[in-house]
């Protein structure tokens, strides 16, 4: 495939006629409605897709005017709730050029349409582009700021663009779009396919999006790093021979040291603890490596990043066993919800932007 695009007029439409947006959410409450209103005066056209929602997020699109489809029967993966949403938007606007996914805890920051088209422009075999994603209220709970941590990525090509990302329909169309059945890792395999294709994605230093995960719990961390230790066995695997090799390394460090190298310290101490002593010093090291990284974008929670991010070896090892159990066993690949619908909130404090750097 040619991959040139012919360079736009300077007379040519502007950016928000070219782009539409597609937004996915689940009880996202109060969150789908700051999303949407950030949204609609960007782009062409606005596409929500609901899974399932138990609460009134399907009213509230309507009642904002918003093309909604409201999807009743599951899987509900967030693949599929981009793929059905880009399919209604080409529906009704063939002639688009890009299309935004944003998720419905996230506001889309209002110079980004703008910024990201003139990149992609100016860039005709990147397909996607992504921005600076931060977390919008950090200092409500410790596990929104480390979920902060792990939001920040240097600006520069990218393996993949991420689930909040300005796309190229173009490149969509050439690898088929998104892949419907996978319950976790759909943006690294759609960053894969692309890469497979021919085409790149990147990152941009401008902001993009504030995320609300409202992360109230250590049994939410938990499961939301089980769900990374599933995609990293499934997507990584189906990858393998290309650009998921680092992934599958992932898989085996969650298990190495989620799983068999405490049952073998375990074991060691019981017949000789000075050697068990001496191979705990392995997990010194990796929590050494997480604070070091840490401490370059929120000084303050370094020590407890790493230190649940290695407590934490222990769910992925979970969700890679689990992965490769599914694939094994041909079972259904069932969803790993970490997050609840939103509750109630009191009047949000203005968005804090200045926690990673």
């Amino acid at each position: 495939m040619d991959h040139e695009q012919p360079p736009n007029s300077p007379n040519g439409p502007p950016a928000k006629d070219r782009v539409g947006a597609v937004i996915i959410g689940r009880n996202e409450g109060e969150r789908l409605v700051r999303a949407l209103h950030a949204a609609l005066p960007h782009v062409a056209r606005v596409v929500y897709v609901d899974s399932n929602s138990s609460d009134n997020s399907v009213e509230n699109a309507h009642e904002i005017g918003v093309h909604t489809i409201a999807l009743k029967d599951g899987p509900f993966t967030a693949a599929r709730g981009r793929q059905t949403g880009l399919d209604a938007l080409l529906t009704d606007l063939p002639s688009l050029e890009f299309v935004q996914f944003i998720d419905g805890d996230c506001v889309m920051d209002p110079d980004w349409i703008d910024v990201g088209v003139e990149f992609l422009d100016e860039n005709p075999k990147v397909a996607a582009v992504s921005g600076r994603w931060r977390e919008e209220f950090p200092e409500r709970t410790i596990y929104n700021r480390l979920t902060n941590v792990d939001w920040h990525a240097e600006p520069g090509p990218a393996p993949y663009p991420g689930g909040n990302s300005l796309c190229r329909v173009a490149a969509l169309r050439d690898i088929g779009g998104w892949r419907t059945d996978l319950i976790a890792g759909e943006d690294p395999d759609l960053g894969f396919r692309l890469t497979e294709h021919g085409w790149s994605s990147h990152r941009l230093a401008h902001e993009m999006v504030l995320h609300d995960i409202n992360m109230r719990s250590f049994r939410a961390f938990w499961k939301r790093e089980q769900r990374s230790g599933y995609c990293y066995a499934q997507v990584g695997w189906m990858h393998r021979h290309g650009p998921g090799k680092p992934w599958v390394k992932r898989a085996a460090s969650a298990l190495i040291y989620g799983l068999f190298l405490p049952i073998f310290i375990l074991t060691l101490a019981i017949v000789f603890w000075p050697a068990a002593l001496v191979l705990t010093l392995l997990y010194a090291r990796i929590w050494w490596s997480l604070y070091r990284r840490a401490r370059r974008i929120d000084e303050d929670v370094a020590e407890r990043y790493a230190s649940f991010i290695l407590l934490c070896k222990g769910s992925q090892a979970i969700g890679v066993l689990r992965s490769i159990l599914d694939g094994i066993f041909r079972r259904d690949r069932r969803l790993i919800e970490y997050k609840g619908p939103a509750a109630a909130q009191s009047p949000s404090p203005q968005p804090t932007r200045n926690v990673a750097s």
